[in-house]
């Protein structure tokens, strides 16, 4: 059962690929796996959320202009300098919802929603919740990063998209 994620994902990416062009070029393999294939990042919703300013004042040092992830479904803003810090924006429809209540670190978060939560991730904080038809999940990753700052992050970009 395990298996099924990692499969679907696979199939996922190769019906992306196929579907773009029948031998597409290396450049236009490397925009589907990062979610460049869904336009520019200046026509994605999350990436028009916040400017890049914006959001060094949540994750604490300088980041690069917002890249479309997730096929799309997501900005990441990169740290400017040689820290791996990166913050992202990601929405997706409400039946993908993640509630990962098990995962070590987690919190509910109710004043976000019934389903809202903050949880450690890698090298810092996701945290989530379902907005009308959809569940937005807001991180931050590296030194600066903190539950409080990932969880007024999100408050704040579902603000701006409206929910």
């Amino acid at each position: 059962m395990q298996r099924q994620p990692t499969i679907l994902a696979v199939a996922l990416c190769l019906a992306a690929i196929a579907a773009s062009a029948q031998d597409p070029s290396p450049e236009a393999l490397a925009d589907i796996l990062s979610g460049d294939a869904a336009g520019d990042a200046a026509a994605n919703p999350q990436c028009r959320l916040f400017t890049p300013d914006e959001v060094a004042g949540y994750l604490g040092e300088p980041v690069e202009a917002g890249a479309n992830a997730g096929m799309g479904m997501s900005c990441q803003w990169l740290a400017a300098g040689a820290s791996d810090g990166d913050a992202m924006v990601t929405v997706v429809p409400a039946e993908y919802a993640e509630h990962p209540s098990m995962a070590p670190g987690f919190l509910e978060v109710p004043a976000l929603g019934p389903d809202g939560f903050v949880v450690p991730e890698f090298d810092g904080w996701a945290a989530g919740v379902t907005s009308g038809e959809s569940f937005v999940k807001a991180s931050l990753a590296g030194a600066g990063a903190s539950a409080e700052k990932t969880v007024e992050f999100l408050r704040e970009a579902l603000s701006r998209r409206g929910g």
